[in-house]
C-alpha cells in the first residue's frame, strides 16, 4: 500500500535547501564551524585550532599510605588524650573540683570517642586503597580496642543497673 502523502515522482532537492534529516542551522556543505579543523583532518594528540593549551591531567587520589598515616596519628592523639585524662582524674578527685571533674571527663571522653571513630573510619578507607597498610592496621587496632572498652563499660553499667 502506498502513502497518500508521498509525492510521485520524487522531486529533486533545491540548491541550497536543507538535506532531509539535518538539524536547522546546520552549515551547508563546504562550510566549517569557526575554530574547528576541517572534517577528516584532525589527528589524535593535536590540539584544535583555537586550543593553545593541553587538557589538565586528572588529580590523583590520596594513597592508602597517606590515609593510614593520618588515621594512625589521630588514633595516637586520642590515646594520648585518654591517658592524660586518666592521670589528671585522681588529682581532680583529691580537691574540691568534683563538679569540674564531671564536666572535664565528659568533654574529654566525647573528644576521644570522636577521635577513635575518625581513626577507625579513615583506617578502613586506607585499607581499601593501594599502598602500605601497616599504619592503617595499627590505627584500626587502637580505635577498635577503644571501642571494645566503650562496649565493656556500657555493658557493665547495664549489668550493675539491672542487678540493683
Amino acid at each position: 500500500m502506498t502513502d497518500p502523502h508521498q509525492q510521485y515522482p520524487p522531486q529533486a532537492p533545491q540548491p541550497g535547501a536543507q538535506p532531509a534529516g539535518q538539524p536547522q542551522g546546520y552549515p551547508p556543505q563546504g562550510q566549517q564551524y569557526q575554530g574547528y579543523p576541517p572534517q577528516g583532518q584532525h589527528h589524535q594528540g593535536q590540539p584544535y585550532q583555537g586550543q593553545g593549551y593541553p587538557a589538565a591531567p586528572p588529580t590523583p587520589r590520596a594513597s592508602g599510605g597517606a590515609l593510614g598515616r593520618i588515621a594512625f596519628i589521630v588514633a595516637l592523639v586520642a590515646l594520648g588524650i585518654r591517658l592524660l585524662s586518666s592521670l589528671l582524674t585522681p588529682l581532680l578527685y583529691s580537691g574540691d573540683y568534683y563538679g569540674a571533674m564531671m564536666g572535664f571527663t565528659g568533654v574529654i571522653n566525647f573528644l576521644v570517642f570522636l577521635g577513635n571513630a575518625g581513626a577507625l573510619a579513615v583506617g578502613i578507607v586506607a585499607l581499601r586503597r593501594s599502598g602500605p597498610h601497616l599504619l592503617a592496621a595499627i590505627a584500626i587496632g587502637l580505635a577498635g580496642a577503644a571501642f571494645v572498652g566503650y562496649l565493656a563499660t556500657a555493658l557493665s553499667s547495664v549489668v550493675s543497673w539491672v542487678a540493683y
